[in-house]
């Protein structure tokens, strides 16, 4: 990945030149292994090509990859992008590690933010990052500092806001408006507005602060038995995708097997505000085709249950290719292999919060 292709004020001013690969061409590619093949005892049939075990090709390219998102973890904290000691660093060797740490990151300054904030405007972010409906946080916020506002004092000779607390004592217990009206007129009548109000008053932010607690605590179980029920789901697929070794006698490989979790499973765009995956995102941008395609491949494999055709389509190119290749090597005796240049991609996250002004709580 080019330094021109990052963008976006979370990478500025690192130099990220010492991710680019040299271009290699063919042709230099060709000359490398001729140079190679000379260099050879002369006693050495001139069609023999050293080739690196894909083993240990694959350990090499890994570890080379790890030491890359390494240094630019290191870049990203010292331009205070995020903190990380030098044991964690040893732990970086994916994209996905290093967004993780920014979102972290991200996570601790927000939390900064809202303790920084008041107490009653921490409590409406809290509730909805717990997942609670933001309308009945704020009805219930908007409750409690209404009538928390209220001193015992101010209850003496006030008939109105007795009547006042009286009434939402009741609604909290659900009584209907005609009850209420009828409950406040007896109160009044056998002259115990006093206590009752200042016994309703304390009800009022004792219930309010239950039914806070109460709504915040549903919508997190909900939201961790959802959270649960996903990664169950994610699991599933995962051991689904690797037990999949082949389909009609066509290998399915490692990368292939990577390639289809993460079709699966991976955010890659948003459709109305919803995270989608890379299979969704290409039915959207085209359904019509997206389900031609499905249903004409639902067809050849006898409803995904019969891929012999591909197998056999397999074996007939493979041997195509072997006889192409042969006659290569006839012509040229010895291969030159094009160099494949690989590149990552790494997302950036972020996190905005509003602000929100307790005073517009009336």
């Amino acid at each position: 990945m080019g330094k021109e292709e990052i963008d976006g004020g979370l990478f500025d001013g690192i130099d990220f030149s010492m991710f680019d690969e040299e271009e290699t061409t063919e042709d230099d590619a060709n000359k490398k292994i001729v140079e190679d093949n000379a260099s050879d005892d002369e006693g050495a049939e001139d069609d023999k090509i050293e080739t690196i075990p894909s083993d240990e090709s694959e350990k090499k390219n890994v570890s080379s990859s790890s030491s890359s998102y390494q240094v630019l973890a290191k870049a990203l904290s010292e331009e205070g992008i995020f903190s990380i000691s030098e044991d964690e660093l040893q732990d970086v060797n994916d994209a996905e590690k290093i967004i993780e740490l920014v979102q972290k990151e991200i996570n601790t300054r927000v939390d900064e933010y809202k303790n920084s904030l008041p107490k009653d405007v921490k409590e409406i972010l809290d509730g909805y990052d717990d997942g609670a409906d933001l309308d009945d946080i704020m009805s219930i916020k908007k409750t409690q500092i209404v009538f928390s506002k209220i001193k015992p004092e101010d209850l003496e000779d006030n008939e109105e806001l007795k009547r006042k607390v009286l009434h939402k004592d009741l609604e909290l217990k659900g009584m209907s408006p005609e009850d209420i009206e009828e409950e406040i007129n007896d109160i009044f009548s056998l002259g115990k507005e006093d206590t009752k109000s200042l016994k309703a008053l304390n009800n009022i932010l004792r219930k309010t602060e239950e039914e806070m607690t109460r709504i915040r605590k549903e919508a997190k179980d909900q939201e961790d038995l959802q959270r649960k029920q996903y990664t169950e789901r994610v699991e599933s697929i995962k051991t689904a995708v690797t037990s999949t070794t082949e389909m009609g006698g066509v290998p399915v490989t490692k990368k292939i097997q990577d390639n289809a979790f993460k079709a699966m499973t991976v955010a890659v765009a948003e459709h109305e505000g919803v995270p989608i995956n890379a299979i969704t995102k290409s039915r959207l941008e085209n359904p019509i085709e997206f389900d031609k395609n499905v249903a004409v491949l639902w067809a050849l494999t006898n409803g995904f249950k019969n891929y012999s055709l591909f197998g056999k389509a397999a074996k007939k190119s493979a041997l195509t290719d072997l006889d192409r290749v042969a006659e290569d090597i006839a012509k040229n005796k010895q291969l030159g292999l094009a160099p494949v240049r690989r590149s990552q991609q790494l997302l950036e996250g972020s996190t905005v919060l509003s602000d929100i002004d307790i005073n517009t709580i009336k």
